[in-house]
């Protein structure tokens, strides 16, 4: 999840419990809370660790997107195929592998132009502001863009979006008998609910 949405998570929450303080700490590495103090990790994956007990808190889509400035120039694809001809921003190991089967149904890969490759999808998102190319990204960084209009969302062979994570609290259950824990995640999802905010754009 972004930095801001985070933020505007944790101001909310301690408007209506004052008397809970939070330590914060942002990794994107694994965190074994058997080795920490914390009582709560947030994590996004397709399939989080077992040894845990977890709450999914809300689906997390992707979709492929571009600027109006670069579809402007480029034009809009209405297939993924069709992205051979476009400027690929790729994030390696998350943006799909693209490919096409033949007349024998054997599957081949798409070959991409790909002018930036990032592991992170901040950069890419900057990438796609400043009009560079197309990239596949997280709904919950693009869809405040979207709906100011500042990012269009690619509708590719009829589909807008992919569901391929989720958003998961995990703890240990002797935890959640914490009542400062228990309101934090039962905070989340009620404040997340099953469709966010950020997706508010997609069609019903």
């Amino acid at each position: 999840m972004d930095i801001p949405r985070l933020v505007n998570l944790v101001d909310k929450y301690r408007t209506q419990y004052p008397d809970v303080n939070l330590y914060i700490d942002l990794n994107d590495n694994f965190v074994n809370l058997n080795e920490t103090d914390f009582d709560i990790a947030l994590r996004i994956s397709t399939a989080p660790p077992q040894n845990y007990a977890m709450r999914k808190l809300v689906p997390i889509r992707w979709a492929w997107c571009a600027s109006p400035g670069y579809l402007a120039k480029k034009g809009m694809p209405q297939r993924r195929v069709e992205l051979v001809n476009h400027d690929c921003l790729v994030y390696p190991g998350l943006t799909p592998v693209l490919k096409v089967a033949d007349e024998q149904e054997r599957l081949h890969q798409l070959k991409l132009h790909m002018p930036i490759q990032a592991n992170s999808s901040l950069v890419l998102l900057k990438s796609v502001l400043e009009d560079q190319g197309v990239a596949y990204l997280p709904t919950y960084l693009i869809g405040d863009h979207i709906q100011k209009e500042e990012i269009t969302p690619l509708m590719l062979d009829g589909t807008i979006t992919c569901e391929t994570h989720a958003l998961y609290a995990l703890y240990f259950p002797s935890k959640y008998s914490n009542p400062k824990v228990r309101s934090f995640i039962d905070f989340l999802v009620a404040e997340l609910g099953t469709l966010p905010a950020w997706d508010n754009w997609i069609p019903g």
